[in-house]
Parts: structure tokens; C-alpha cells; sequence
């Protein structure tokens, strides 16, 4: 019998976070997020396989959590979740919630804040 991973569901997203790995911030935008982890958009190629913390805010919630460095690209890299609690695991359910529940189509050209894409 074949196992099935089953991914969590992913959303288009657009807003600020900073990774955080030894002593160095990189800033960086996320483009793509679930309970899982992120794709992060960064100016400077980091090594897959290097653990650090990320951190995201969307309106008056922070989330800071660990982090493995899955796999990079040129200019982005994939992010796992390492989570120390089941508080952090809420958090992050409940940013991708917010960030779901804010996703409204533009009226004008410049739109201040994340921006779920789809």
C-alpha cells in the first residue's frame, strides 16, 4: 500500500518577514505561506539545510518561530516550520487565517499591506 503525504494548503501571499540565521537578519518577503512553512523572498542566497527564526507580523499579531531552510533558489528559499509549542502552531493557523479572511480584490493600484494572491 502506497503512503500519501498530504501538504497543507498553501496560499499567495505578499507581505514583509525577517529571518534570522547565526548572527545575520536577512529581510526578506513572503510569497507563499501554510501551517507548514513559507517561501521567502530574499535579496542574498542563503544554504539549504541551515536552521534559523523567522519572523511575521500581519495587524497587532508576531509570530517568531524556528526554521529549517529546505531549499534555496537564486533569489528565494523554502521554509519548514519548527515548532516549540502548540501555542506557536496557533499562531501561525491563526496569521494564515487573518491573512485569508483580509484577501479582498484592489480598488486602486496601491494597496497598503499583505495581499493574499490566491
Amino acid at each position: 500500500m502506497q503512503k500519501f503525504d498530504y501538504r497543507a494548503p498553501r496560499f499567495l501571499v505578499d507581505f514583509p518577514a525577517q529571518l534570522a540565521i547565526e548572527n545575520s537578519t536577512h529581510a526578506g518577503r513572503c510569497k507563499e505561506i501554510s501551517v507548514d512553512g513559507m517561501r521567502l523572498e530574499l535579496a542574498e542566497r542563503v544554504s539549504a539545510n541551515t536552521v534559523g527564526t523567522v519572523t511575521m507580523s500581519f495587524g497587532s499579531l508576531t509570530v517568531e518561530l524556528g526554521t529549517r531552510i529546505m531549499h534555496t533558489e537564486p533569489n528565494c528559499a523554502g521554509l519548514k516550520f519548527i515548532y516549540a509549542n502548540e501555542r506557536q502552531r496557533k499562531d501561525v493557523e491563526r496569521l494564515v487565517t487573518l491573512l485569508a479572511a483580509s484577501a479582498k480584490l484592489p480598488k486602486e493600484p496601491k494597496q497598503q499591506g499583505p495581499l493574499l494572491l490566491g
